[in-house]
């Protein structure tokens, strides 16, 4: 009789473990229900970016140099250092830029009066060295205009 017990108590408590876990494996039909995942929202529409604020080619700064008159400088975001033999520490012009086919264009104020800076992807030598840059350059600074050449730094 104590073996009769321990059969049905061992096949009761197997039936147990099986449906209590929510395993339809021992026949009874009831199968766990669980609630369907809810779809995800699509994503938003991506913000419209700007326009990248340089041409592919355009490296992250330049190194300027002029002849006659002699002027130099150093251009690096949205800064450049304009130098020249009466002030070779430079001045900080801030400068905005713009892009049109192989030129780039940088504008800002010096001395209260328009300093433009335009670089044109063309070869240039500036006479005084026989070092040839990538870019030739055309300064317009206190309503003079000057040439130069530029290099990626």
């Amino acid at each position: 009789m104590a073996r009769d017990f321990r059969i049905t108590f061992a096949a009761a408590f197997g039936a147990l473990l099986l449906t209590g876990c929510g395993d339809d494996r021992a026949g009874n039909g009831a199968a766990e229900t669980r609630p369907s995942a809810a779809p995800k929202p699509a994503p938003a529409p991506a913000a419209p970016q700007p326009p990248p604020l340089s041409h592919p080619w355009s490296p992250s700064g330049y190194a300027l140099e002029g002849a006659d008159p002699f002027w130099g400088g150093t251009l690096t975001g949205s800064s450049l250092r304009y130098m020249t033999p009466e002030d070779q520490f430079g001045d900080v012009v801030a400068v905005t830029a713009a892009f049109a086919g192989e030129r780039e264009v940088y504008s800002g104020s010096y001395g209260g009066r328009p300093f433009v800076l335009t670089l044109t992807r063309s070869p240039c030598s500036n006479g005084p060295s026989d070092h040839r840059f990538a870019f030739s350059a055309a300064l317009e600074v206190g309503g003079e205009r000057r040439r130069g050449c530029a290099d990626p730094l």
